[in-house]
Formats: structure tokens, sequence, C-alpha cells
């Protein structure tokens, strides 16, 4: 499906530098896409030639050229082929794997302690075995799984493993999350670390997210679809962005309210935006006036007016 392929190629991108599809064409139309491992895939340059090609065996023995596979990278060296977020956060994700690794061990020892006990009196063998049996066993509080454990003889435990607290093992995690936002280029409110949300609601947030995050993808996907797909030069691609910024309904009442008062939009591209099917007579620009007759902008009745002053003129 369309969302599987970008999703593929995206996550290749992103992974491994490059995302590819082969162009399949019919009498030289692009016919269907073909998605294309990156791992598949070798990018080949020759600079004395300045000729870029590809070979994958999967699609072909010889060499692809650019116009039959969309390429899609974002961080590059070269100019020709990415590479991929890994290389510049590997240290990141090494450091959020070993904070996950240490709270693991941690919960997963059921919050015990180790530590030393210091006796501040010498002790024979059979108190330093009641010592042993008394924090080995404990009373049972009323929670069965739970045990109250004592330290007989005068003596002392100095802990030598950290709380959670002390560990830092949560602000660790939330550091890590900050970061890996950080190579993706989004706001850590979109991994769900509302720490520091600055955002006083959902379409602040998801217009940031846009903005600064997925029309950097968008944009290259754009170009590579007009550069190789489209062969008419009167038509372009463009992504529709409005499905990431949805209004709840008392604020696309408005804003489409004042769009198609203002003339700028007709009621038909409005109902378009909001879901709905399109009705007869809806497809003028209309803009309210006293005189009725110049309420249509770009209609039959604005022409009509537009004759008749000329008319008048032309009589005068």
């Amino acid at each position: 499906s369309r969302y599987m392929l970008v999703k593929m190629m995206v996550s290749d991108m992103l992974l491994y530098g490059n995302g590819f599809a082969y162009i399949e064409r019919l009498a030289g139309t692009p016919n269907s896409l073909r998605y294309i491992p990156a791992t598949k895939v070798n990018i080949h340059y020759n600079e004395i030639r300045n000729e870029l090609y590809y070979t994958c065996t999967l699609v072909s023995k010889g060499k692809i050229m650019p116009k039959d596979i969309l390429h899609i990278y974002k961080n590059s060296d070269n100019g020709y082929e990415g590479r991929g977020l890994l290389k510049y956060a590997s240290r990141t994700i090494r450091l959020a794997n070993y904070t996950e690794n240490a709270a693991l061990d941690y919960y997963a020892s059921g919050l015990n302690v180790t530590g030393l006990l210091h006796a501040k009196s010498p002790m024979n063998k059979n108190q330093a075995e009641q010592a042993v049996k008394s924090l080995t066993s404990g009373i049972p509080t009323a929670n069965t799984s739970n045990y109250i454990k004592f330290v007989p003889f005068d003596m002392s435990f100095e802990p030598m493993s950290q709380n959670a607290k002390d560990a830092a093992l949560i602000e660790n995690r939330v550091f890590n999350v900050q970061e890996i936002a950080r190579y993706f280029g989004m706001s850590p409110v979109m991994l769900q670390d509302l720490s520091n949300s600055k955002y006083s609601n959902v379409e602040m947030a998801n217009l940031d997210f846009l903005s600064n995050t997925l029309l950097t993808y968008i944009k290259i996907f754009e170009g590579e679809i007009n550069r190789k797909l489209v062969t008419e030069d009167c038509y372009y691609l463009d992504m529709d962005e409005r499905e990431f910024i949805r209004m709840d309904g008392k604020t696309s009442a408005e804003y489409y309210g004042k769009l198609v008062s203002s003339g700028i939009i007709s009621v038909n591209e409005a109902r378009d935006c909001l879901g709905y099917s399109p009705v007869d007579g809806a497809d003028d620009l209309l803009i309210a006036y006293t005189d009725i007759s110049q309420n249509t902008i770009n209609g039959e009745e604005n022409k009509d007016s537009e004759n008749t002053e000329i008319n008048n003129k032309n009589k005068d």
C-alpha cells in the first residue's frame, strides 16, 4: 500500500541513510513502484564522468539509472548518498540502552539493597550464625510477600547500592528521550515527555511537529517524485498537510467561515476540507456586499456587472 511504501522508505532512510523504490514503467510511462530494501542497493558514482547509477540484483542485473529509481536521503557527506541517524546518535542510543538495563536489574531484584554489616564488638561463631539467620529470614507483614528484617548484636548496615532516586534513573530516562527527539528534529512532547511542554493545545503541538519535523520529509518526497514520476510540465505533486493540523469543531467553523466570507475559498472548497461532498451552486467565490449583484466575484453576476459598467462608459 501507499502507506507501507512510504513507511518502509522513511525507516530505511533513518536507519541506513537511504530509502529506495524501483520505478516500473510501461512504454516509458511510470506504472508502479516497488520497494527495495536499502541493504540490497549499491550506489555508484564516477567523479570523472559525473555519472551516478545504482545496482540491485533484485530488479536488474545491470545499471539502474537515477530516472528509474526513487532515492530519498536526508543527511549526506557527498551529495548523492545519505547517512543514517544511527551513526550520529550511536552514543546516545547506547546510553539509553544502559539506563534501561540498569533500571531493569534494579526493579527485577525486588528493590533489594545490598551492603556490608559492621560489628561494633567482636562476635563468636554462634553470634555470627544468629546474625545471618535473622537477616535471611524475617517477620512477615500483612502483605505476605514483604518481611521486616532487623540487625542484631549492636551491628550497623552500610548500603552499597543506590535507590532509584540516587541513581537518577528517572532523570536519565527523561534525558534519553530528549536526546533521541533532538536527533529526529522533533519535540520531546511527541514522545510523551510532558515535563517541558510549551503547547497550550493539541493544534499547536501538531503544527510544530509538521513544521519542524515532517515538512522536511514531505519536501524530500515531493522533489523526488516531481523529478522522476511526473512526466507533464503542467502537473506537479503537492502533498496535502491538512490532515496533520486538524482543528476542533469550533475552531474549524470560525477558520473556514472567515475564508468563505472573505472570498478566499468557495463553499465547496470549505466542504471538501471538512470532509463533506460538494453541492450545486457553491463553487463561486463570494464577498458580502450591500448590492447583491456584487456578491459573486468570479461568477456570471460579476461579469454582467462589468459589462454594464463598460456599456455605460461607452454611452457617456
